[in-house]
């Protein structure tokens, strides 16, 4: 199928769909309708902004880098305390999926009016503040705002991550609690090099400096980036009895992951959003890895063992696709956003992701009768879409 060449037509309503659901706080709420999603994440929020940013709509950007800067200083005794009592905190709790206790945790994702939620959903998720560092720094640079409003929550983040970034944590997916994840590492490691412009300090840019080498050191291992970082010491992933429990939602699910698995959230992280040098062998060799398994057209799976809502392509995932294969081939990354416009329903709206070519058929049906069908619209798979328009045209 020939690429299309002229205007896209999801990019009008897709900035609509944003802007008229940014609260009048600066949030914006993920899913519009979707009572399981009625938060502000910190990582779709990031992207959300960065794609406003990257359309010209700066005043939506500063809004929510704003109700960010105000949510982490309404928290921030909790960086305190944390700093205060780093070895008790940092020994963990008796529940494998918390390895932070609560107290001392920033959360991942607050209400609209910038406080924490009050669900059972694990809050210790560290890649939401590494995507915002980056897409702040960024907004910053393109805007020429005054940083001064942001200074105190970039330092209170900085010294938050430098502290907890070599714990076990949920991924971005908010699962696999009691791993260490390859794409959360990049995150942060690139948002404390991206902010280190902003305030003082080095202890930050040696983490930074320390999680990239691991990173390098594990690619150069394996040849591409996997899903799970390996414990150094052994050169092998910690083994326990809790080591392949997932939690996705409110729902705890036993996969075990093999220790090569590739996530396709890796694909947030490769090329400009990642630490690792732009002309690493690593990173094409991850991108065709990607391919070559992980994609069905242009959809992407989450991983293959995926069982959330059956194990669908993710629509927020083929926008980071095309993002990377803007780089490398903008007829392949045409060809995606031509098959995400294929999804969008009669309104316009793109969803989290959709139920062709499911990984496992069986699952879609138990989380349909607990929440419904997937969430949509998705501001966070519109605002992909939007970086892959804005990337191609780079």
């Amino acid at each position: 199928m020939q690429a299309s060449s002229g205007p896209r037509p999801l990019v009008k309503s897709s900035i609509e769909l944003i802007l008229n659901h940014q609260a009048s706080t600066g949030a914006y709420l993920a899913a519009p309708g979707y009572g399981t999603y009625d938060y502000c994440w910190m990582r779709d929020g990031a992207f959300i902004a960065s794609a406003m940013d990257a359309h010209g709509h700066h005043d939506s950007a500063e809004a929510f880098h704003r109700w960010v800067a105000r949510a982490i200083e309404r928290y921030a005794d909790k960086v305190g305390l944390l700093e205060g009592n780093l070895e008790t905190a940092l020994r963990g709790t008796e529940d494998p999926l918390q390895p932070l206790d609560d107290r001392y945790v920033l959360h991942t994702r607050f209400t609209v009016d910038g406080e924490e939620g009050s669900n059972d959903w694990g809050n210790f998720q560290l890649d939401g503040y590494g995507f915002w560092l980056t897409m702040l720094a960024r907004h910053l640079k393109a805007t020429l705002a005054d940083p001064t409003p942001y200074l105190r929550a970039v330092d209170l983040v900085r010294r938050y991550l430098s502290a907890t970034w070599e714990l076990t944590c949920f991924d971005c997916w908010e699962e696999y609690p009691t791993r260490r994840h390859s794409t959360t590492w990049a995150a942060v490691a690139r948002g404390l090099t991206d902010s280190a412009g902003l305030v003082s300090g080095e202890s930050a840019g040696m983490v930074s400096k320390t999680i990239t080498k691991r990173l390098l050191d594990d690619a150069a291992v394996h040849g591409v980036i996997r899903k799970f970082i390996c414990d150094p010491r052994s050169g092998a992933a910690p083994v326990a009895p809790s080591a392949g429990l997932a939690v996705a939602g409110h729902e705890r699910v036993g996969r075990v992951l093999a220790e090569d698995a590739i996530d396709g959230g890796v694909l947030l992280v490769l090329g400009e959003l990642g630490p690792l040098p732009p002309n690493h062998a690593a990173i094409r060799a991850t991108l065709n890895r990607v391919e070559d398994t992980l994609v069905v057209d242009g959809g992407v799976h989450r991983y293959l063992e995926d069982e959330y809502y059956g194990g669908g392509l993710w629509i927020v995932l083929a926008g980071a696709l095309a993002c990377v294969q803007a780089k490398y081939d903008k007829t392949r990354a045409s060809e995606v956003l031509d098959w995400i416009e294929r999804q969008a329903d009669a309104d316009g709206y793109l969803g989290e992701q959709v139920d062709s070519a499911l990984r496992h058929p069986d699952r879609r049906s138990p989380w349909v009768e607990r929440w419904g069908p997937p969430a949509s619209p998705l501001l966070w798979s519109h605002a992909m879409y939007l970086l892959g328009t804005a990337s191609i045209k780079m």
